[in-house]
């Protein structure tokens, strides 16, 4: 028997050389040696294989869920909500300069209340609510979180203590952990979350606290002072249509007298317009309007002013610079009403027939919303 196996497979060889040679393909390649594989890692022919990314997309015991919420408000209070994963958010307080947040997550109704204190110089949260007690204290430009959230059965943080990193870069406020990202930058929150980890309430958690510090940290950055009260003004001005001069098509003029805050703008001619900004009774800027309609864009410009609205699809958005500080609001157009907003505390409504403010002028100052509304009533008058 062992005669004819050992027979039957010199056979097979010797027929597969024969069939190479006569077909003229190649023999099969030798297996590369030890050293030859060593020599190809060494020149990087073999790349390593990302075992975290593989992982990542093929381990079946993974349940990973997005949650993307906009974030709206004023000085004194926020929302957010992602109506697809069923999540809402919510923060209120008495006043800008109050300490003390009430905060609600719609996923599990939870009431909280969330404490801002500051001691020798450094600023620290508490949160406390049914079945939750953390604390959070800075660490240089960060802020550590302590404490203990009580989590579903099944899940394999559980209900223990938890100690998580929040790191501030410029005023935006991220985790990065492992199972869990949460991201806030005072217009968005995102979070991307294995709930095999960690649970929706957890996760609420940590996005209504980092909200609430996130707009904390935005206002008493523009000061030095720890605990200088924030400066709210509350502006209204009727629109009025006033008889235009020689050579002008329209003339309009905004002002609130108690704040001292006028505004005129002239159209000249279908894509030119100019205009003057009064700031307690002095000139703020003379100013000079173009409309470009291919571009769906007006440019704005003035003694330190120089502003841009332009269609951004979705929505407008108005940048550039006033009154030496950087300007970057959104605008929502709707039934002919614009609604213009920044990160935090900057809401500004424009209708034909007024206009009206909510601000702080630590983050936007009176010339700023005086060039902002002058761009708004251009727009109006195209």
């Amino acid at each position: 028997m062992k005669k004819l196996l050992t027979f039957a497979l010199l056979t097979a060889l010797a027929a597969a050389k024969g069939y190479a040679a006569n077909s003229g393909t190649e023999a099969l390649p030798q297996l590369p040696t030890l050293e030859d594989m060593k020599t190809q890692i060494t020149a990087g022919a073999l790349a390593p294989i990302n075992i975290s990314a593989a992982a990542k997309t093929s381990n079946p015991f993974t349940s990973m869920v997005e949650v993307t919420m906009q974030i709206d408000g004023d000085a004194n209070s926020f929302t957010a909500m992602d109506l697809f994963e069923n999540m809402a958010l919510a923060g209120t307080k008495k006043n800008a300069t109050d300490y003390n947040y009430n905060v609600t997550i719609e996923s599990d109704n939870s009431y909280l209340r969330s404490r801002m204190y500051i001691k020798n110089g450094k600023r620290g949260y508490m949160i406390n609510g049914d079945d939750l007690d953390l604390s959070i204290r800075s660490f240089g430009p960060d802020f550590t979180v302590m404490g203990k959230v009580e989590q579903p059965e099944g899940t394999i943080m559980g209900s223990g203590n938890i100690n998580f990193i929040i790191k501030n870069e410029k005023n935006v406020l991220s985790i990065n952990e492992s199972g869990m990202f949460i991201k806030v930058d005072g217009q968005e929150i995102r979070a991307e979350f294995d709930t095999n980890v960690y649970s929706k309430r957890m996760v609420g958690v940590l996005a209504v606290l980092m909200t609430a510090i996130q707009r904390d940290i935005t206002v008493t950055a523009q000061s030095s002072k720890v605990g200088e009260l924030i400066t709210l003004k509350n502006i209204r001005m009727p629109i009025k249509a006033l008889k235009p001069l020689h050579n002008e098509l329209a003339r309009v003029e905004a002002r609130d007298p108690f704040e001292g805050v006028e505004v005129t703008v002239v159209k000249e001619t279908d894509d030119s317009f100019s205009g003057a900004l009064w700031i307690r009774g002095a000139n703020g800027a003379s100013l000079s309007a173009r409309v470009d309609k291919k571009r769906k864009a007006i440019t704005m410009d003035g003694y330190d002013v120089q502003l841009t609205m332009r269609d951004f699809g979705n929505e407008y958005r108005i940048y550039g610079r006033a009154d030496g500080e950087d300007v970057d609001l959104r605008v929502q157009l709707k039934n002919g009403k614009m609604t213009i907003q920044g990160h935090i505390f900057i809401t500004i409504e424009v209708d034909k027939n007024s206009i009206s403010g909510d601000f702080d002028t630590q983050l936007l100052s009176l010339k700023g919303f005086s060039a902002v509304s002058a761009m708004a009533m251009v727009y109006q008058l195209q």
